[in-house]
């Protein structure tokens, strides 16, 4: 299993200063990143019928990477807003 250190409420700071135009939306099982046209759909919802606060959800940094890169979101936002998300890429063009 992927690293979770991040929180859903964190993901939607950094929407809201990275892509204002885009919207975090509670589907019936998931949460969903909406930009347009482009839609991300992997987002957990928690626990219960109605979800859990944004601020306990825990997201995979893999499903954050995979949002950034479906939503056209530019890296080096995002990673001020959530650092080291990217560190193994940026460590990867590196070497």
């Amino acid at each position: 299993m992927g690293k979770a250190r991040y929180t859903l409420a964190d993901v939607r700071d950094m929407l809201a200063h990275c892509a204002p135009d885009a919207e975090l939306v509670l589907k019936k099982h998931r949460y969903w990143a909406i930009r347009g046209a482009i839609t991300y759909t992997q987002f957990p919802k928690g626990e219960g019928a109605g979800g859990e606060k944004l601020s306990r959800i825990r997201v995979e940094d893999g499903r954050i990477r995979a949002c950034v890169a479906m939503l056209g979101i530019s890296v080096e936002c995002a990673g001020k807003f959530l650092p080291g998300i990217f560190k193994q890429e940026q460590e990867a063009d590196t070497q």
